[in-house]
């Protein structure tokens, strides 16, 4: 049971009053989630405090199934020289004469370059008026930071990160003040700080590997959710309804040339040779029609064409 299938809040007697999945599910993209109200969330971690009555909620990540195998897709790895590549992930060696096919450890990677880094965030808060063409910036910028954090902020961000962070710092925090989170401009800003001023590798590292593959992915990322969307909404108002009426055209077809055998069947009966048919049917063809990402229709399903073919032969006698 992964943890967030264990947020269940309790009575004081700890008998569990919900599951997670009880809970209504949101949509972000093509992410889905638990909404659990902020109240249950405290009380499943056994919190107490003065925020029990706060309203909101927390969204509790639904994971995919995950074999644990692979990577979702299964990439393949190609390399040429000292580059490789699988799936969205391209890297070179460290050694522009390492050979990849001799084998490679994480330590043998060229994964970061602070010279890329800088330029970067230097071009793109220049591009948006943050920062002068040296780097350094923009007074107009430190001004409204001054007069959102105080006459003092200058001094006391010198005193925590020194003459070489305390600019970097500055521009986090008008980008917390300024700039949509999760922006290009929020994370250069975010990066030059955490690399200058925090100096916390780890954070730095993760959050410029993401910025990377947005740079590179985002575009496609996005008109495959796009896609996905609109593959739905055109299933919700035809599209699913197309395929049910193939199904029942050709379910139709097929159990009217064994009409005798359905004529006098019981449900249970007419049932087990309607899905004998499906199954049968499938089997020849070039591509299912009678199955769902490898599961055959549900017994719903087969009610349903039953009462239809029978109402249809009742009509025409």
């Amino acid at each position: 049971m992964s943890l967030s299938e264990s947020i269940v809040p309790a009575n004081e007697d700890g008998i569990i009053l919900k599951w997670i999945w009880d809970y209504p599910i949101v949509k972000l993209g093509i992410h889905e989630f638990y909404q659990v109200p902020r109240r249950n969330y405290r009380e499943s971690m056994w919190l107490r405090g003065p925020e029990d009555d706060v309203d909101g909620y927390v969204l509790m990540p639904i994971r995919p199934k995950d074999d644990k195998l692979d990577f979702p897709g299964n990439p393949t790895l190609e390399s040429v020289g000292s580059t490789m590549r699988s799936g969205v992930a391209v890297y070179s060696h460290r050694d522009v004469f390492g050979a990849v096919q001799n084998g490679v450890a994480a330590t043998d990677l060229a994964v970061f370059n602070p010279i890329d880094l800088y330029f970067e965030c230097a071009f793109v808060m220049g591009a948006h008026g943050w920062a002068e063409p040296g780097g350094e910036l923009s007074d107009e910028l430190l001004s409204r930071v001054i007069e959102v954090e105080g006459i003092d902020f200058v001094a006391k961000a010198k005193k925590r990160f020194g003459e070489a962070g305390w600019y970097a710092y500055a521009g986090e925090v008008a980008a917390r003040h300024f700039a949509a989170p999760l922006s290009r401009l929020w994370y250069v800003a975010n990066l030059m700080s955490l690399c200058v001023a925090h100096k916390d590798d780890l954070r730095l590292g993760y959050l410029w590997a993401e910025y990377r593959i947005k740079m590179s992915y985002e575009v496609f990322a996005l008109r495959h959710i796009e896609v996905k969307e609109k593959n739905r909404a055109s299933g919700l108002k035809g599209g699913q309804a197309d395929k049910k009426r193939e199904r029942y055209h050709v379910l139709d077809r097929l159990a009217r040339q064994h009409v005798k055998e359905l004529a006098f069947a019981s449900d249970r009966d007419a049932l087990r040779i309607a899905r004998r048919l499906t199954v049968e049917h499938d089997a020849k063809a070039d591509a299912p029609l009678f199955s769902v990402n490898g599961k055959a229709l549900s017994r719903d399903w087969l009610d349903e064409w039953l009462r239809h073919f029978r109402q249809a032969a009742r009509g025409v006698e």
